[in-house]
């Protein structure tokens, strides 16, 4: 029986009955159903004038036939179809005799062994209910994965858990739950450790209820709700990890509550500005990921000093602004004394007593509106390491002036001689924003050149002078990579072994790498690495597993990075050309500011986001034309389509790319016309 509120699947894709009954002009039963993605509807349930439902979105909603309507499934009947075959032929086998057995004995059997498994894994299996009362509980089940299914009930999750008495991790991502109602503390439920419910469609008032059902909670995943705020209540006292990234949080002041116990949190792309911190707000806080939010002001770094344990960091630079001669990284680390891990790099004390040094020698005399935000900091440090001006020496850390030049450009650095060559070429590196793995140093002293040739010996090794260069330049090597399989079939613990060392290279957390090899295994199972080179596999695995693990602070790059560097340590590092997509809309957005009108009324963008997708049949075109050039040809062929004329200016690509002339732009219209499409040009 279908019920409003339910939630569905029409067709393989998910939505909530918001309407059941008869249709004008229609025979039989029919069901108004609300998308969850809005793009597949139709209307907002109004149809020919009669309002039959109410959708969010204006054309979020459709009528089906009922019998198109599938409810979903009880748990149970999903853990037998996605795990009973499996267990029966490669899980349980205890001995080489063959038993067959059949009806209700094989059926006893198969649900005997379901009840065996320690981490059990349902996406998008439309699990819509619990298990039947007559159900035996999940004893063994430490994990349970429910990404993606028809759950929206907050008390069939309650009976749910119900059957898993020693859980510890439940994943509810991508369920869309109803509000969760003020309500007791769920008793019989005192295990659960870590919740994910990103992507449940969460409030604040939801999340703070949910937290009160589940007080022994230490780990809450909830990114891409609409929280506003995030309320910890006092019983919920466990709570050591929140990853709230992708709300509408706005300000660190507004997750409050019980947090004495909260030592990592991320708030990743939560539209936060400025940075407030209440005073003991966070007192164990260790690791905060602030990344993807556009912090300008030096006032928010000063509030993380009232975080007393702060040591990994995780945020972007580029919206801050410093003196000459300092880099923002260098200016964070000196605010922040207890940090060691900046955006993945180490802070040693050697750079860090280098930063410091630099912060007052550059901060100290500089004019009182520019140090304002510094004040209290240059008075800190100077009592460690005495004035901008003081010898260096005199605070037990020999610095040196050098000139650091990198293609023309060149830059004065105070460098401390005791930095290893390793962390002296990243920090170079960083000021030139270059890749240090296909780059080295050289001591220019005027007569000869000195190859800084060993990662581990201290700068002074070398015996730089005051008159010397540091050049930063290209490694050069006459060795070719292979393009040779590595191996055609290494063996599986060298594949497993390579997830291992990507997973230590990234700092991925010790279950996404698990997972990641859990899915290797699976793949080998299948013998799809006969077809597929398998670190090819290994490195999908990994990043499969980040997502599967909410392991948010891996990106797909980090990951081809890190196997293509281990696979090939000597070589150069692997060139992961950037997609064309981000300037496309860009241009976009400059042309629909002067023709607002021809952008609502014809699919412009559309059409062009499907051309340059076509373009890419054809790589050699893509590879040949620069991103500008082929992005403009693309709009220009669109607009010819379209028959639309940009106003008041003819050659209106001149003013998105100034090196774009009316020949090129018509010789990779017709290729694209000839090579992508295979029409014949006709030159009118």
């Amino acid at each position: 029986m279908v019920e409003l509120g339910d939630r569905v699947l029409v067709g393989g894709n998910a939505a909530v009955v918001r309407y059941v009954g008869n249709v004008d002009g229609h025979a039989g039963v029919w069901v108004g159903v609300e998308w969850d993605d809005s793009s597949r509807g139709k209307h907002d349930g109004c149809v020919n004038g009669v309002r039959y439902f109410q959708t969010s979105a204006p054309k979020g909603g459709s009528l089906v036939k009922i019998q198109n309507v599938c409810l979903g499934v009880d748990l149970l009947t999903a853990v037998l179809k996605r795990y009973a075959d499996d267990i029966d032929e490669n899980v349980f086998v205890v001995s080489t005799k063959a038993v067959e057995l059949v009806g209700m004995q094989s059926t006893s059997m198969k649900q005997s062994n379901v009840h065996r498994l320690t981490h059990i894994v349902l996406e998008c299996c439309a699990v819509a209910k619990p298990p039947p009362d007559t159900c035996a509980p999940f004893k063994r089940c430490i994990s349970l994965n429910l990404f993606n299914n028809l759950l929206w009930r907050w008390d069939d999750v309650h009976e749910i858990l119900k059957y898993f008495p020693i859980l510890r991790e439940l994943v509810l991502r991508k369920n869309r739950m109803e509000p969760a109602k003020e309500g007791p503390t769920w008793q019989d439920v005192d295990h659960l450790q870590e919740l994910v419910i990103s992507d449940c469609g969460i409030t604040s008032e939801s999340a703070t209820n949910i937290l009160r059902f589940l007080p022994n909670l230490r780990v809450v995943h909830a990114v891409d709700n609409r929280l506003t705020a995030f309320h910890v209540p006092d019983l919920a006292e466990n709570i050591t990890a929140l990853d709230l990234g992708s709300n509408p949080i706005r300000c660190l002041s507004n997750i409050s509550g019980n947090l004495r116990r909260l030592e990592k949190l991320s708030v990743a792309d939560c539209g936060i500005e400025n940075i407030l911190i209440l005073e003991n707000a966070f007192p164990s806080l260790k690791i905060l990921n602030i990344k993807d939010n556009v912090i300008s002001e030096w006032s928010s770094v000063n509030q993380l000093q009232r975080l007393p344990k702060l040591s990994v960091l995780y945020m972007d630079c580029e919206h801050l602004k410093c003196v000459p001669g300092i880099d923002v990284h260098e200016v964070i680390i000196a605010k922040l004394a207890g940090l060691v891990d900046l955006n993945r790099f180490d802070v040693s004390s050697v750079e860090r007593q280098s930063a410091e040094v630099r912060f007052l020698d550059k901060y100290f005399a500089t004019d009182e509106a520019t140090k304002a935000d510094h004040t209290k900091d240059i008075e800190r440090l100077t009592k460690i390491h005495g004035t901008g001006a003081a010898d260096a020496k005199s605070c037990g850390l020999n610095v040196l002036s050098l000139s650091v030049c990198h293609e023309g450009k060149t830059v004065k650095r105070r460098l401390p001689l005791a930095i290893t060559v390793q962390k002296l070429t990243e920090m170079v590196a960083r000021v030139f924003s270059v890749d240090t793995i296909n780059v080295k140093l050289i001591l220019d002293k005027g007569t000869y050149q000195v190859e800084l040739d060993n990662p581990m010996r201290p700068l002074d090794f070398y015996s730089p002078e005051p008159d010397d260069t540091l050049r930063l330049v290209p490694i050069e090597s006459n060795a070719t990579m292979s393009t040779e399989p590595i191996s055609e079939q290494p063996a599986p613990k060298q594949i497993y072994r390579h997830i291992i060392r990507c997973g230590v290279r990234l700092c991925a957390k010790n279950r996404t790498v698990c997972s990641a090899i859990m899915m290797m295994h699976r793949l080998l199972e299948r013998e799809i690495g006969s077809v597929v080179c398998r670190y090819t596999l290994a490195t999908a695995c990994i990043v499969l597993a980040t997502k599967l693990e909410e392991d948010r602070d891996i990106g797909v790059r980090d990951v081809i990075n890190a196997s293509h560097r281990i696979l090939h340590p000597d070589g150069d590092p692997a060139k992961l050309d950037d997609h064309m997509y981000e300037l496309l809309a860009a241009y976009l957005d400059i042309l629909r500011s002067w023709m607002p009108d021809e952008f609502t009324e014809c699919p412009i963008a559309d059409s062009c986001s499907t051309m340059l997708r076509d373009c890419y049949s054809d790589p050699e075109l893509v590879l040949s034309h620069s991103s500008q050039s082929l992005v403009i040809a693309v709009i220009s062929l669109v607009l010819k389509g379209l028959d639309i004329s940009v106003p008041h200016s003819h050659n209106w690509y001149e003013v998105l790319h100034k090196s774009m002339t009316e020949q090129r732009l018509r010789k990779i219209e017709v290729e694209i016309i000839c090579d992508v499409y295979g029409l014949e040009f006709r030159n009118e």
